[in-house]
Order: structure tokens, then sequence, then C-alpha cells
């Protein structure tokens, strides 16, 4: 609608309806876009920058997909479009409309997926075979269940942030050589590696960075925080993650 209002009153005032359309889009992406780009491909980089370097990029290819679909839609039914007062009244009733169309929805949307039900689902997109080989390994190291569950924690976090779809497009970018974060565990690793290569690294380096015990009763909470810190530099992350620590080790106790 935006673009299409733009090319209508380009072409009202006398001007060149594409130009007009071009230094819109041109103006948009740079300032909302392409400021976002910049900003997640300069250092430090968040470290799941590839992802959304794709997303932006998907939203530039919609932005002019519609804004072709405009220009087309101007030349087909830019004569209906009304004139002086009728349309700013039009505009106007629309806006309010708008509005009130966007507060209905957001009051009457479903709440967010609970506990429990969130856990399952990214479980599903984990891998049974991979939670399996994590918890058993985890055993060898910590018989209390915390070094496991602290493993499971950041396997669900990744996996909220890089679904497994998205795992295989890092797998496929990076048989050209370059060093990323793989594996449905996400270490840092120059090429790819499997699930179970990257759970059996993130275990190690677990263990190599911890400051306390796992088979303590209670964690410090700055201790983990500062450990999960070292996975990944992200605080908002890290914090998904001392979530998903804590829901389990509290669901566990209580079953």
């Amino acid at each position: 609608m935006v673009v299409f209002l733009t090319t209508e009153f380009t072409d009202r005032a006398d001007g060149h309806v594409l130009v007009g359309l071009l230094s819109m889009l041109t103006l948009y992406i740079i300032l909302t876009t392409g400021r976002a780009v910049f900003d997640v491909v300069r250092p430090p980089r968040h470290s799941n920058y590839l992802f959304v370097i794709f997303h932006h990029a998907g939203q530039i290819c919609v932005i002019i997909l519609f804004a072709s679909f405009g220009l087309v839609m101007h030349d087909l039914f830019g004569s209906w479009i009304p004139s002086g007062e009728d349309f700013a009244i039009a505009l106007v009733a629309g806006s309010f409309a708008s509005i009130m169309a966007i507060w209905t929805k957001n009051l009457m949307s479903a709440a967010k997926l609970p506990f429990p039900t969130l856990v399952s689902e990214l479980r599903k997109d984990i891998g049974a075979k991979q939670l399996a080989f994590a918890r058993a390994l985890s055993r060898n190291y910590d018989s209390s269940g915390n070094l496991g569950y602290l493993v499971e924690a950041i396997l669900l976090a990744e996996a909220q942030q890089r679904p497994k779809w998205f795992r295989r497009i890092e797998n496929f970018t990076g048989k050209i050589g370059r060093t990323g974060t793989y594996g449905v565990a996400q270490v840092s690793a120059p090429a790819p590696i499997s699930d179970e290569r990257s759970i059996e690294l993130l275990i190690e380096q677990l263990i190599a960075r911890a400051s306390f015990r796992f088979d303590e009763n209670n964690f410090d909470h700055a201790e983990l925080h500062k450990l999960l810190l070292q996975h990944n530099p992200d605080p908002e992350h890290v914090g998904r993650i001392m979530q998903y620590f804590y829901g389990i080790q509290e669901y566990m106790l209580q079953n």
C-alpha cells in the first residue's frame, strides 16, 4: 500500500513514477535493512549473524518484489484512487481501522508455548539420538546429572536460535572451508562437523573452562553465567540457556 501510494502521489505531482519509487526504496533499504545488516556484520559479531543476514536478504527481496507489484498496481488501478477531501477522509478512516485491527489481534493473540511444550518441540528438532548421546556422554564425567542438564539446556537454546533446516544450510556453506559454529551444539570448528562431534567438543570445553564441580548441589549463578559467556558472548542467549537449565533441573528434581 505504501509503495502504491508513493507512486500515485509522485504521478499526481507530475513527477516520474519510477524515479520516485526507486528513491523511496533506496532510502528505505539504507535506513532500515541496510543499517541492520551493517550493525550485524561489524565486530563484535553476534553468534547468529549469518542467520540474521539471510533474514535481511529475504526482506530486501520481498521489498523489491512488492515494489514491482505496486508499480503494476499503479498502472492498473491508479484511476481508482479518489482525490481531494474524499481521499483524506478515506485515509484517516483506514488508519483508525488498522489501529483497531492490530489492537484486537494483539489482545486475542495466543500466549507463548508453555515451558514443557516448548522443550518438547525443541527436543524433536535436536533429535532423540543426539539427546541420548549427550546424556550418556555427560554421565561419564558427572554422575549427578547437572552436566547433562547444562548440556541439554545449551542444545535447546541453540536449536531455538538455529533450527535444523538452518544448521543444514550452515553445513552446506561451510564446505567451502569457512570457519564457523557447527553441529547441534554450535561449537566453533574450521569445517562442518557432525552433531555428535559438536556435543563431544561442547562437553570438553565446559569441563575445561568450569571453575566449579558439576556434582555440587548448588551452582553459583555468577560462575555459571561466566562459563556460558565463554560458549556464547551474547548475554540474552546465555540468559535463555540458564532458564532452560534451571527449568530442566527443577523438573527432574520434582519427578
